[in-house]
């Protein structure tokens, strides 16, 4: 009786795991929700609908107008769904008044195939598995704008390595990255960026790492000096979870690290 009972409870918790996995995989299924037509996009990751309702795409980000790689995401949404008929599912409302939802057209994801196509990054926070493995999958690939090669020697060579992320909460000035340049000439950093997963962007002005030597960016306010930078922004990367891009001028990526603090 006790060995039945127990093949029992093994039984249930494996077809709980099963139904998670099940739900985690479809997610963003395009099964259900409304169909409003797109009337406008208004960059990379959001759209207008012609009722004037604006939906930002859950679970994913995309550049900034600041950033390499915003015109060619809001162009991808201008050829894949601008004038036409879309599934929309969300009622979830961000800061901004946006809702927050899945858009699918002829039963394919559109959050999907912009990190498909190395248009998007995934959003860590709110936690959708599939997402991340899709972006996994196009970095492996370099695929898109975002995961393509460069043929820089500081690239070519891996030069520059995240050498320490620190955070610190709300104590700014512990909280900074450190870069290394690992090779044996300098590197000019001008127009260099470091973002987080939201929208943070740091551009690192008319300087140089050295040889052998690093570059410190701190979060907070101060003074800069040779190889120390101050962001001015306060709190940047989030303590338990967040990912780390940083890129040239061109929007090559040099430094990827994604971190989950338990």
């Amino acid at each position: 009786m006790q060995k039945k009972q127990f093949f029992l409870l093994v039984s249930l918790i494996f077809l709980i795991y099963l139904n998670a996995c099940v739900q985690e995989e479809t997610s963003f299924n395009c099964q259900n929700g409304e169909t409003y037509l797109v009337s406008r996009i208004i960059d990379g990751d959001t759209i207008e609908t012609s009722t004037g309702e604006k939906i930002r795409f859950i679970g994913i980000n995309t550049p900034e107008k600041k950033e390499a790689c915003f015109e060619e995401a809001k162009k991808f949404l201008e050829k894949e769904i601008l004038g036409k008929n879309v599934l929309i599912q969300g009622q979830e409302k961000d800061q901004y008044g946006r809702t927050l939802g899945r858009i699918c057209l002829e039963k394919e994801s559109i959050n999907k195939k912009l990190l498909e196509e190395g248009l998007a990054h995934y959003y860590s926070i709110q936690e959708f598995p599939e997402l991340k493995k899709l972006q996994e999958k196009a970095m492996q690939e370099k695929k898109g704008c975002l995961w393509r090669k460069g043929n820089e020697n500081y690239f070519l060579e891996n030069c520059i390595k995240l050498n320490k992320l620190e955070f610190k909460g709300n104590e700014f000035s512990g909280e900074y990255a450190e870069f290394f340049n690992d090779c044996n000439y300098s590197i000019d950093l001008n127009g260099f960026y470091l973002k987080d997963e939201a929208t943070n962007l740091y551009f690192f002005p008319a300087t140089k790492i050295k040889a052998k030597s690093f570059v410190r960016v701190y979060s907070g306010k101060g003074e800069n000096t040779e190889n120390e930078f101050f962001w001015g922004k306060g709190n940047v990367w989030n303590n338990n979870r967040d990912q780390l891009f940083l890129r040239n001028k061109k929007g090559i990526l040099l430094v990827y690290y994604n971190y989950k603090n338990n």
